[in-house]
């Protein structure tokens, strides 16, 4: 590892994207996002987000910390691992409880294609929400 972040926890869906392609470790991005609320108990979201290497000597990590491609000895000659767009919604059923769903691609970038076997990601999530 050169001189990165060290995630401590894994999860980071709404930093780095609902595909967990990348952790925080030896990254960087780039995110923008539109957010709806068209009723008070619905609300939509759409996010793209662009995924780099900060090092071209360090490998690429998971949201868990575990190593995904190993570095390049003699650096990457890329550093741009992917882009994904996703789309997020929420149901507020109760003061309580909201459902929702997650829907995530992940494109990748010059560095997935080059180092690894490059294929896209797909990600796709049901959730119930508790709130105490």
């Amino acid at each position: 590892m050169v001189n990165t972040f060290d995630q401590l926890y894994p999860t980071n869906h709404l930093i780095y994207g609902v595909t967990d392609q990348q952790g925080r470790r030896n990254a960087e991005n780039g995110r923008v996002g539109l957010r709806l609320q068209p009723r008070k108990w619905l609300t939509v979201r759409a996010e793209q987000r662009w995924l780099w290497l900060a090092s071209r000597y360090d490998a690429l990590y998971q949201f868990n910390g575990a190593m995904t491609v190993p570095a390049v000895p003699t650096g990457a000659l890329y550093r741009d691992v992917g882009h994904e767009f996703a789309l997020i919604g929420d149901i507020v059923t109760s003061k309580y409880y909201k459902i929702g769903a997650q829907w995530g691609h992940l494109t990748p970038g010059k560095f997935l294609e080059t180092y690894s076997p490059g294929a896209g990601r797909t990600f796709y999530a049901f959730f119930v929400d508790l709130r105490i």
